[in-house]
């Protein structure tokens, strides 16, 4: 009867501890929502133009060609304002042209138009981030949160995970929200002080597939403070670029 005993409360150990170990966390979480983007690993070679309208609450709006070569180490911005203007990137060069033209450094258009190259840098950095989402997510510095709550998020129950980054990399609070049935990525929020309420919350509509990524299709971004709506992103399409 002892040994019985002995074996059921063995066996009772051993599932408690199997359970502890496949406990779903924040970085296994990711590594599903990545797994439904991007099932073949094609975003480190990812090579697409991305046609995007931004939609102001006016209704104004302002057509965006968004150039990403992860393979070459290359980006480019195309947009349509009163001005036309180009924004080129790559691990050697940065310009930017307007209406065709490069500017110079006394011209009132590089301060009026943020044509700096470190603006067009940080463009870079903005495009890739987010579109490169939730694969990002794994980039050096990110420091993804173990924990995983269910959470009401605008009208939806989702999977939320928090994430930071190392000090070198960026001071912001982040919060990813999945969908719970496929996981698929479905809402992004922002602090820079979440004691503040301040910061952003981005929510997500749609799909577009493109050289084997889903990306989410349109993005609606809202103050946190107010839900005041800032715009919409619009991802129209999605092409090979033209060699």
């Amino acid at each position: 009867m002892a040994k019985i005993i002995t074996s059921f409360i063995i066996a009772l150990m051993l599932l408690s501890c199997q359970s502890k170990e496949e406990q779903p966390t924040g970085p296994w979480l990711v590594k599903q929502s990545i797994a439904y983007h991007d099932p073949d690993s094609a975003w480190k070679n990812f090579s697409g133009l991305l046609h995007i309208n931004l939609k102001y609450p006016d209704g104004k709006t302002r057509m965006s060609e968004v150039l990403i070569d992860n393979k070459q180490d290359q980006f480019s911005l195309y947009e349509v304002r009163q001005d036309t203007i180009y924004r080129y990137a790559d691990k050697d060069t940065v310009y930017s042209l307007v209406n065709g033209l490069s500017i110079s450094q006394e011209d009132s258009l590089m301060t009026k138009l943020r044509l700096t190259p470190e603006h067009t840098l940080l463009m870079r950095n903005y495009y890739t981030y987010l579109y490169g989402l939730p694969m990002k997510l794994m980039d050096s510095g990110t420091k993804i949160g173990k924990q995983i709550d269910t959470v009401n998020f605008y009208g939806e129950d989702l999977y939320k995970v928090k994430v930071t980054y190392a000090e070198d990399v960026g001071s912001d609070i982040w919060y990813f929200y999945f969908k719970r049935d496929n996981y698929a990525l479905k809402a992004y929020q922002f602090f820079h002080d979440e004691g503040k309420n301040d910061g952003e919350y981005i929510l997500l509509d749609g799909e577009l597939q493109c050289n084997d990524i889903v990306f989410p299709k349109d993005r609606t971004w809202y103050t946190n403070d107010s839900s005041k709506t800032l715009g919409t992103d619009l991802l129209v399409s999605c092409d090979h670029p033209l060699k």
